[in-house]
């Protein structure tokens, strides 16, 4: 996950760190009750991670989806 950086007006470093936590407790939960979970870094890409590297996205979605 990428988030625009403290003081660049969106989140200042307080809010940044909760979105964070709160994003990971939610998958940490997830995974506990039994889900699968699969954390993929795409380098160079933010939000939009299936627009600004649709192949790296597209390689890294049937691979987590052929696990399944």
């Amino acid at each position: 996950m990428r988030f625009p950086p403290a003081g660049a007006g969106f989140v200042d470093a307080e809010e940044f760190e909760q979105v964070c936590f709160d994003s990971s407790a939610v998958l940490d939960r997830y995974a506990a009750a039994g889900g699968r979970v699969r954390e993929v870094a795409i380098e160079g890409a933010g939000h939009s991670v299936q627009l600004e590297r649709p192949k790296e996205f597209l390689t890294a979605l049937v691979e987590t989806l052929d696990g399944a």
